[in-house]
């Protein structure tokens, strides 16, 4: 889930740079929120990934160690059909689950931060493991797949210099020898740069194009698939300043008190000024639509600025306003959240559709459309 990730920094900005500045930023009321939609004996403990295929939306449970199939049923409530996968590290066991994601070639392939991929049928039966060989030790890794079904993987690896730790995205035409196509610096490992506030996904999968990004820098990356490997063009300059927020209720609290604890990491908890750029991203008809924290629990949709010049403070035009600690992610063609409440579990599906739908600066719209059964 993204949110405040406690565990991970972020290398925030060029500290050379002087002039970067940020703005504070005050939505509209009137901009579309969410809508939610209730489940029925649907168990969750941590929504960390999803995929679609097949029309069942796949959850990964990073909590429970598996994989939860859902299907909307009458009256738009959301049923679960299906689960797979168990705790364990044998054959099918999922010990440290981070990423899923729907192979072009039917499959449903699941990654470890220990370097391994399970492949399971749609219905959830145990195919194969993969163990990975990649450029580096990875953690925290994610998973896209082309129509071709290649994978791209994304993990977080120390530098050769052990003292950074990067975004790397590699590829496999064959699922288990990567190759590094481009890496991102995210945090510095002792804490001498970064905060504890950072974007917990870099891939934003897609049948041909795939977005790369880690938001802490105006850039992402395009990344297509390729007649012998993948393309990539690198966009900067995408959006206005990072947004300035206040620290959620309590944060100097916690902040103090685990400083007294000793686990200080220096800058790693410092509350971020600015924000990261932003936290997700997504590829629509009518260009690229940016997910942006503007407080402690809410991001805002933008599109992203086409060309690489300069935004000012003033060129912010949200479409929407969504929940941030909820978030799930997004997909080439949808954006979904979770949320267990006293009253069960709920979810939000946002179609690339129904962004289209708001592009055209329309700011009447009292609630977010929900586009077609999945």
């Amino acid at each position: 889930m993204a949110g405040l990730a406690l565990m991970s920094a972020y290398i925030a900005y060029n500290t050379n740079a002087g002039d970067l500045s940020s703005t504070r930023v005050s939505p509209n009321k009137s901009l579309p929120r969410l809508t939610w939609q209730q489940t029925e004996g649907v168990e969750i403990g941590s929504a960390a990934d999803f995929t679609l295929a097949s029309g069942r939306l796949y959850v990964l449970d990073e909590r429970l160690r598996r994989v939860v199939v859902l299907k909307e049923g009458e009256a738009g409530i959301w049923k679960q059909t299906a689960v797979f996968g168990s705790p364990g590290v044998g054959p099918g066991s999922l010990a440290d689950p981070t990423g899923i994601t729907a192979v072009a070639n039917g499959e449903i392939a699941v990654t470890e931060s220990r370097a391994m991929i399970h492949y399971f049928s749609k219905e959830g039966v145990y195919l194969r493991s993969t163990q990975l060989r990649l450029p580096c030790a990875p953690s925290f890794s994610q998973l896209a797949s082309f129509a071709d079904s290649s994978l791209l993987l994304a993990s977080n690896c120390l530098g050769r210099s052990g003292d950074t730790l990067y975004t790397v995205l590699s590829w496999s035409r064959n699922g288990t020898e990567f190759e590094e196509l481009a890496r991102e610096p995210r945090m510095a490992v002792d804490g001498s740069w970064g905060t504890i506030y950072m974007p917990s996904r870099s891939l934003t999968g897609g049948t041909h194009t795939v977005l790369f990004g880690v938001g802490i820098s105006n850039c992402f990356s395009l990344v297509t698939q390729g007649k012998e490997r993948p393309t990539m063009i690198r966009r900067c300059g995408v959006t206005s300043p990072p947004l300035a927020a206040s620290a959620p209720s309590g944060f100097d609290l916690r902040l103090q008190q685990k400083r007294q604890r000793g686990r200080s990491m220096g800058t790693a908890y410092d509350w971020p000024t600015p924000l990261p750029y932003f936290f997700d991203k997504v590829e629509t008809a009518r260009g690229i639509v940016l997910l942006r924290p503007y407080h402690a629990d809410s991001l805002l949709l933008q599109l992203a600025q086409q060309s690489e010049q300069r935004m000012s403070n003033t060129a912010f035009d949200p479409i929407a306003v969504v929940s941030l600690h909820t978030f799930v992610g997004c997909t080439h063609e949808v954006c979904f959240w979770f949320d267990n409440t006293e009253q069960g579990g709920r979810l939000a599906l946002l179609p690339v559709s129904a962004i289209e739908a708001l592009l055209p600066k329309s700011t009447t719209v009292d609630s977010m459309p929900m586009g077609p059964s999945t």
